[in-house]
């Protein structure tokens, strides 16, 4: 996973900030960007934990703010 900025198809711009790897676990801080249908810009800050077993994403966890998430998503 390249650290620096993507964009998918729907116009969800990630920002990867920080990659941390250690034994079977990889850690990523993200920052992400997008305009809802409705209008609304939705701004987050993620967290994505990967545990890799030999060499494929066996568990993934995903931290953000879901308060936001509702709120720009209602």
């Amino acid at each position: 996973l390249p650290k620096g900025r993507q964009r998918d198809a729907d116009g969800f711009a990630e920002e990867i900030l920080n990659i941390v790897a250690e034994r079977d676990l990889v850690v990523t801080e993200s920052r992400g960007r997008k305009r809802t249908i409705a209008g609304h810009q939705y701004n987050n800050e993620y967290l994505f934990i990967y545990r890799l077993q030999e060499g494929r994403i066996v568990e993934w966890r995903c931290y953000l703010d879901t308060q936001l998430l509702a709120q720009t998503h209602h």
